[in-house]
């Protein structure tokens, strides 16, 4: 499914990486861990096609999937729900444009068969489902970024990445800002993930 041979990874005279070599097939559960600095991040950058590696290669299999979880965690104070929604742009135009038309019942009504039709409903369906076992509500779906502490938002970042169904996981530094029950949660959610894809993720040693 994944195949990296020899990667080689430089900035100017620093090499950061070297001669790197790994396979993750169906299924698998793979975690790279090491101090900080040490070249995690810049690893999983370049498999995600963020970096170009200075040599190797990187062979992922035809029409594959992948969803990146960064280390950075979520940007903006948008509201969650757009948040969740802009990995579907289809979806989350649509349902701009129903908010946008909801005074117009003609339009408002044009744009609600389009959002059912392109799987908006279905979408929600999935959100409203999964957000309780992280502890949110439907109403923190129309809450600001801004208002949730860093453990939240990176919690949001999880559940938007879940929502993707990827092939392939990849996360970077998935624990940040999680306290120990939020932890052993997402571990027990990567041991039931990995029944149906590839989990590739950077952690503290």
């Amino acid at each position: 499914m994944l195949h990296v041979r020899n990667l080689r990874i430089s900035f100017g005279p620093q090499e950061i990486l070297k001669s790197i070599s790994l396979n993750l097939n169906p299924g698998e559960v793979l975690a790279i861990t090491g101090p900080n600095g040490s070249g995690k991040t810049t690893l999983l950058s370049c498999i995600t096609g963020l970096l170009t590696p200075s040599s190797g290669t990187i062979q992922k299999k035809k029409e594959f999937s992948l969803s990146f979880l960064q280390q950075e965690g979520p940007k903006g104070n948008q509201l969650i729900k757009e948040y969740l929604l802009s990995d579907f742009p289809n979806i989350q135009k649509t349902y701009q444009k129903m908010i946008k038309s909801i005074s117009k019942s003609k339009d408002y009504a044009y744009a609600i068969t389009e959002y059912m039709d392109i799987g908006g409903y279905e979408l929600e369906t999935k959100i409203n489902k999964l957000i309780p076992h992280f502890g949110f509500t439907e109403e923190d779906l129309f809450r600001k970024m801004g208002s949730f502490s860093e453990g939240e938002k990176q919690i949001w970042s999880i559940i938007k990445l879940l929502l993707k169904e990827a092939e392939l996981f990849i996360l970077d530094e998935p624990m940040n800002h999680l306290d120990i029950s939020m932890r052993i949660y997402l571990e027990d959610l990567i041991q039931g993930e990995k029944k149906k894809r590839q989990i590739f993720s950077n952690c503290k040693s």
